[in-house]
C-alpha cells in the first residue's frame, strides 16, 4: 500500500467516525496534525472496553507517507 492510499484510507476512516453517532461508534479518535496540516499521531480509545491504540504516522522530507506503526497503550 502506498502513501498514497494509505492517506486516502486514513481519510475515508474519518470521514465514517465523524458520520456515525455515539450509539454506532463506540470509539474515540484524537488525531495529532504537523504544521502542515497532516496527521502524525491519532490516538483510539474504546468507550467499552477504555484500551487504547495510538497510530504513529511518519514522512519524508518530501511529505510522503513512510511508516505507519500501531502501538496499544
Amino acid at each position: 500500500m502506498t502513501g498514497v492510499e494509505i492517506c486516502i484510507w486514513l481519510k475515508k476512516i474519518f470521514n465514517i467516525v465523524r458520520s456515525r453517532s455515539i450509539e454506532e461508534n463506540p470509539t474515540d479518535i484524537e488525531i495529532v496534525y504537523d504544521t502542515e496540516g497532516k496527521p502524525v499521531e491519532i490516538l483510539k480509545t474504546d468507550r467499552v472496553t477504555g484500551r487504547k491504540k495510538r497510530t504513529v504516522l511518519e514522512y519524508d522530507v518530501v511529505g510522503n507517507l513512510v511508516k505507519m506503526r500501531e502501538e496499544w497503550v
